[in-house]
C-alpha cells in the first residue's frame, strides 16, 4: 500500500521525467547590496566587425585591451553612450526583478549585433548565442518570450555590438498587463561591489 508521502514522491519523480529528467537548476543567490540597473562595460571595438575579436563570449571576458573604464551602472533605459557617430560594444549584467508573474517578452532594435540572456543561462562562464533568449542582427525587431515569477530575481546579460558609424541599439520588454517600454527603472538591479552579478 502506498502512503501518501509515497505518492507525493511518485508524481514528483514523474513531473521530473516529463521535463527532461533533472529539476531546473535555481538562479544563484544574490547576497550581496544592490544598486539600481545593469553594470555596463564599455569595449572601443565592435566585436565582429572587420579586424576585431568576433562576436564570442571569449570577447566579452578576455578583451582586456579593449575595456574602457570604468564599469557602471545604469538604470532607466539601456544605452550604448558611442552611439550614434562611433564603433564599440557594451555588455550590461545583473538582475532582472518580475513585478508580475506572466510572460515577459523583450525586445531588440539594433545594427549591427546584440543577445539578451535571461534565467541561468546569462551567468555561464562561456554564454552561447544558441542559449539566448533573443539574438539580433540587422533587420526587424527580435523578440523572445519566457514566463517570470513575481518577486523573483533573475540573472540578466545583455551583449551590443556596433561595427559602424550611425548605428543604434534599444532594448524593451512588456507583458500582457505591462505596455510596452524602453525603462527598466525598477526591474534591474546588479551586486554593488561588481556591478554584475
Amino acid at each position: 500500500m502506498l502512503n501518501l508521502r509515497n505518492t507525493n514522491q511518485l508524481q514528483t519523480i514523474g513531473e521530473i521525467v516529463a521535463r527532461g529528467g533533472s529539476e531546473p537548476t535555481p538562479p544563484p543567490p544574490v547576497t550581496a547590496s544592490y544598486s539600481d540597473g545593469l553594470g555596463r562595460s564599455q569595449y572601443s571595438v565592435g566585436f565582429g566587425g572587420q579586424g576585431s575579436p568576433a562576436y564570442t563570449a571569449s570577447a566579452f571576458t578576455t578583451s582586456s585591451i579593449y575595456y574602457v573604464p570604468p564599469t557602471v551602472a545604469d538604470s532607466g533605459s539601456l544605452v550604448a553612450p558611442f552611439l550614434p557617430s562611433a564603433t564599440g560594444s557594451v555588455d550590461w549584467k545583473g538582475y532582472f526583478k518580475a513585478s508580475t508573474t506572466e510572460t515577459y517578452t523583450f525586445f531588440l532594435s539594433i545594427d549591427d549585433q546584440s543577445t539578451i540572456w535571461i534565467g541561468n543561462e546569462a551567468t555561464a562562464s562561456l554564454p552561447l548565442t544558441a542559449s539566448a533568449l533573443v539574438n539580433a542582427l540587422p533587420g526587424p525587431e527580435k523578440s523572445g518570450s519566457i514566463a517570470l515569477v513575481s518577486g523573483s530575481l533573475y540573472p540578466m546579460l545583455v551583449w551590443y555590438s556596433a561595427h559602424a558609424s550611425f548605428d543604434y541599439f534599444t532594448a524593451s520588454f512588456s507583458t500582457p498587463t505591462i505596455t510596452k517600454t524602453t525603462d527598466f527603472t525598477g526591474y534591474t538591479l546588479c551586486n554593488s561591489a561588481s556591478l554584475g552579478f
